[in-house]
């Protein structure tokens, strides 16, 4: 893994001064923020806009800037100004302002022309927190507005978690002026030893044991209050210490909650103690935590080794594994568990977003001239808002619009959810080390994201057929010893799979010279047996097989990695001329005839060499 911060990897000349909308992917703890510090030590007048009023507060105190939009102070001055303008807010920040402040008529309140950059760090939260939050619907729909009327100002989308927000960036692939950087193989980040899943039944007994028995300190990320309350009195029922025990919430001192007064009293100690020395105190053996603390804070404690999620999508629970800076020994999903909203209708998505051209008719004709005042919009959005899900009205543009990364974010978790239960029917192969390696490298694929089933068959045959022609075994009689050799080697590969997914292998996809068709025969045959051997073993309960599979991430340190990457004939002397800033990405990528993922990728490999 590489070493280097962000401030270190990029080249401001080469990665940004050329652009005007610039997407940042330097995975979990990278140090982003700390590159904003430095743009900032640089005399750029800087609007960061994040999810988190925890992250914004820390934030504006490292910067030593506003944590509001004070029109008054920001517009004194145009741009260029010797009084640098440094303004943090969180999503709901931008929300408030647009409803409450922002003017089409009144260029003072067009604050995008005050500022040299604007950043939305965790960008994955404009799908991520569209579940459950309407702000996210706010920022995107600003950061667009100051794309198009502000001809100066760069927007930047920095986060460890892109590939839930891929729809905010379709239109603007072809855009000149922007630039993608995927940097993940060159900057650091924070990745678990090992990603389980376990069930979410009677959790409580196995963490008291890991805390009374074992001595860990545990982290633990539920999907509502309700639920840490629930979780909160089941380990003090079964003998874990109120003292031991810690939570953090939205609006904690607003909303008191059902938990005991010890563990509320220290509550606001906690919340401190992650500011001021980012560590939890040491009497917390078990921090419990909504999705408050899944993005911009680090717990830099060295003896926290597990942590359990409630959540079931990929970027949560990498967010959420980040949150612990030194790394974790294991992260445990609890593919069970219940989620925020269980109900959610794709086909009620759809007919929201149809339903947009006629709700801004009916609005048009209910309210007519007067439908710009603030009563009106208040009024039919209140309406609009009990009726459509995925309907919100966009203050800048003065129209009803579909809410996207409502839609998409669902949708993100959903297919998400669907791996996971998928993994869970084969659960006996997930258990074993291979596959559950194999699973890790889902959850922290260095931005390729999932790989369908046909794209891992496809590499599995040629896996298959490049093992067969370097060892020089087409072409000569095979012998007992070397069908020995060659099975145990397709076992392991087959293996590092997944076998669940090559159960209809289409070997005929292998080109191999004529006349050794009978690979095609040899590698069906051992792979079949491989199946049958699996289907034969008796299924044992959930907690023994998860215990195993715990056990061997623990003892296991082998690691199986993905089938390398082809470097194209051209690739060196393309290579050497976009690291000298001669060519664009795009261009790079043009030339060698790459994706991008792959790009990027290749890029990754020629820099450990």
């Amino acid at each position: 893994m590489a070493d280097k911060f962000l401030s270190e990897v990029i080249d401001f000349n080469r990665d940004i001064a050329p652009y005007r909308i610039i997407q940042i992917y330097s995975g979990v703890g990278s140090g982003k923020n700390y590159w904003v510090e430095t743009l900032a030590k640089q005399g750029y007048n800087i609007l960061l806009i994040t999810s988190r009023k925890a992250t914004a507060d820390a934030q504006a105190d490292k910067l030593g800037g506003n944590r509001w939009i004070d029109l008054e102070t920001i517009c004194q001055e145009e741009i260029g100004s010797k009084e640098q303008k440094k303004v943090v807010v969180t999503n709901a920040g931008i929300e408030q302002f647009l409803k409450k402040r922002y003017d089409l008529e009144r260029k003072d309140t067009h604050i995008w022309n005050y500022f040299d950059f604007i950043i939305l760090d965790e960008a994955h939260s404009l799908s991520a927190d569209a579940t459950f939050a309407d702000s996210p619907f706010y920022v995107k729909e600003f950061l667009d507005w100051a794309e198009n009327q502000s001809s100066s100002c760069k927007i930047v989308y920095m986060t460890g978690t892109p590939a839930i927000i891929d729809w905010v960036f379709e239109d603007k692939e072809e855009n000149p002026e922007y630039n993608y950087l995927n940097l993940f193989y060159e900057c650091r980040h924070v990745v678990p030893e090992a990603v389980i899943i376990y069930p979410y039944d009677g959790i409580e007994t196995d963490i008291a044991y890991e805390i009374n028995k074992n001595n860990r300190r545990i982290i633990y990320f539920a999907n509502s209050i309700t639920r840490m309350e629930e979780l909160v009195q089941k380990l003090l029922d079964i003998g874990v210490q109120a003292e031991c025990i810690g939570v953090s919430y939205a609006n904690a001192e607003q909303t008191p909650r059902n938990f005991p007064p010890q563990i509320l009293d220290s509550t606001k100690k906690i919340e401190e103690s992650l500011v001021t020395s980012e560590m939890l105190p040491d009497q917390i053996k078990c921090f419990i935590s909504t999705s408050k603390n899944q993005e911009g804070i680090n717990i830099l404690n060295d003896d926290i080794s597990m942590m359990f999620c409630e959540a079931q999508d990929i970027d949560s629970v990498t967010q959420m594994a980040g949150r612990v800076r030194k790394g974790l020994e294991m992260v445990l999903i609890l593919y069970n568990a219940p989620l925020h909203k269980e109900n959610y209708d794709g086909d009620e998505a759809f007919l929201d977003y149809v339903c947009v051209e006629g709700v801004n008719e009916a609005f048009d004709i209910c309210y007519g001239e007067n439908k710009f005042s603030q009563s009106a919009i208040d009024k039919f959005s209140s309406i609009v808002n009990k009726k459509f899900d995925n309907i919100r009205y966009d203050y800048l543009s003065k129209k009803f619009k579909a809410y996207e990364g409502r839609i998409y974010g669902f949708e993100y978790i959903l297919q998400s959810r669907r791996f996971l239960h998928g993994c869970v029917k084969n659960w006996n192969s997930m258990c074993n080390w291979p596959n559950r390696e194999a699973f890790l490298e889902c959850f922290y694929p260095a931005g390729e994201g999932l790989r369908t089933k046909e794209e891992k068959i496809s590499d599995l045959n040629q896996e298959i057929c490049d093992y067969l022609k370097n060892n020089n075994y087409l072409g000569h009689t095979i012998t007992k010893n070397d069908y020995d050799i060659i099975a145990k080697e397709i076992r392991k590969i087959a293996a590092s799979y997944g076998i669940e997914e090559i159960i209809d292998l289409p070997t005929t996809m292998m080109e191999l010279p004529e006349g050794q068709e009978w690979v095609f025969e040899m590698v069906n045959n051992i792979l079949i047996e491989v199946l049958g051997t699996i289907a034969e073993q008796e299924r044992e309960t959930i907690r023994k097989r998860q215990a195993e599979g715990i056990e061997a991430a623990k003892q296991n340190g082998k690691k199986l990695g993905r089938p390398a990457l082809v470097f194209p004939e051209n690739w060196n002397s393309v290579y050497t001329s976009w690291k000298a800033g001669e060519i664009t990405a795009k261009t790079a990528m043009e030339q060698t005839e790459l994706k991008r993922t792959s790009f990027y990728k290749l890029v990754g490999m020629t820099k450990e060499k």
